[in-house]
């Protein structure tokens, strides 16, 4: 049996009358075939859900660590329900019933009803799934303010609940990425977008282009005021398929009579429609991270096609990964697709378990979403 699928918890309420919170202790379990840092992880995403059961927040069934994510994310998106404003690790390490499995204790302090804290459980639960790595590439049609005003914007509101962010301005440009590919990823190229975020080893990449178009109204005197509207188009981006998984605007509007004034009015709209668009991002982003494949192409040199079975078999036993697919075998090397999700195993452990079984395994190129072995 799956010790880490049931429902094995104790709890133990601490009620606090006024503020309508109370705290649950609960245990999350996952195995280690991949390792501490995956097992940690997933069984810490285990708890939160057993956690968010315990505490009356809402009844969140699950059958696998995948769907764990997925669910827990779809709480914190909804808001509706409550929210674990934060929580504590009691013990951790390899259970003493199953060595197997990692066993974590957390003991959370469970919020039942909505309030403006919630963006604390935010940032309690991207902590948890591993901090998502969000890049802002953004571009404005005029040319009369700064160009990275909308992305310093959104990512600055992402950082404040515990993103970790990144703008055109940290990207860097080579060979392959050059500058005619940011400027076609700024207005909202996704392909262009989804090659950048990839060499940034961003999670997702929010791509999209500002326009604002001006006009003038004249009454009966000699005062014109200047009319502008402003529109923020952007769409989210799974930098690991390429597949857009949001597409989201918002428009404003802003008049000004003097010209000093026209300024300033036009940064507040755009700030305006940057932070509409802001809000719903960021309580979506982990749910769209929980229903997409995360894919990572590996690529193996010096080995015998006889052995292709015997490589997807040892990947496909690791929890969390879903499929493991040969996609190519030419000269010796084999090129596979492995499916897994957000918070299943990534690169470095995918690494770890190939290492344990072959020996000879040495490490040829090791980015996100790549890997390259050579036996």
């Amino acid at each position: 049996m799956h010790k880490f699928l049931l429902s094995f918890f104790a709890i133990y309420f601490s009620f606090n009358l006024f503020a309508n919170e109370n705290w649950v202790t609960v245990d999350g379990y996952a195995p280690f075939s991949a390792g501490k840092l995956l097992a940690r992880r997933q069984a810490l995403v285990e708890a939160y859900r057993q956690a968010i059961n315990a505490g009356g927040i809402i009844e969140v069934k699950s059958t696998s660590q995948a769907s764990n994510f997925s669910m827990v994310a779809d709480v914190v998106k909804t808001r509706t329900h409550g929210y674990i404003k934060s929580y504590e690790v009691i013990s951790e390490g390899a259970d003493q019933h199953d060595s197997s499995l990692y066993k974590i204790t957390i003991k959370a302090r469970v919020v039942n009803s909505p309030d403006s804290g919630q963006e604390k459980s935010l940032a309690s639960f991207l902590g948890i799934i591993g901090v998502p790595k969000v890049l802002f590439l953004i571009s404005e049609a005029n040319n009369d303010i700064e160009l990275s005003s909308v992305e310093s914007y959104m990512a600055e509101s992402f950082r404040k609940v515990g993103y970790e962010v990144l703008t055109a301005d940290d990207v860097k440009i080579n060979k392959e990425i050059n500058e005619l590919l940011l400027k076609k990823a700024r207005s909202g190229h996704g392909i262009s977008a989804a090659k950048i975020a990839r060499s940034t080893n961003a999670d997702i990449v929010v791509t999209g282009k500002l326009t604002i178009q001006m006009s003038q109204m004249s009454g009966g005197t000699d005062i014109t005021a200047n009319l502008g509207n402003v529109s923020l188009n952007v769409k989210a981006i799974i930098p690991g398929n390429g597949k857009v998984v949001d597409v989201v605007n918002a428009r404003d509007r802003f008049m000004s009579v003097q010209q000093s004034s026209q300024m300033i009015a036009k940064e507040k709209a755009i700030a305006k429609t940057a932070k509409s668009i802001t809000e719903k991002l960021k309580w979506n982003i982990p749910k769209y991270l929980s229903q997409q494949p995360r894919d990572i192409t590996l690529k193996i040199s010096n080995f015998s096609f006889e052995n292709t079975d015997e490589i997807k078999l040892l990947l496909s036993k690791i929890e969390g990964i879903n499929t493991v697919e040969l996609d190519n075998w030419h000269d010796k090397v084999g090129l596979f697709t492995v499916s897994s999700s957000y918070t299943g195993p990534q690169e470095k452990d995918i690494l770890n378990v190939i290492k344990r079984r072959y020996s000879t395994a040495r490490i040829v190129n090791f980015q996100k979403y790549f890997l390259a072995i050579s036996f």
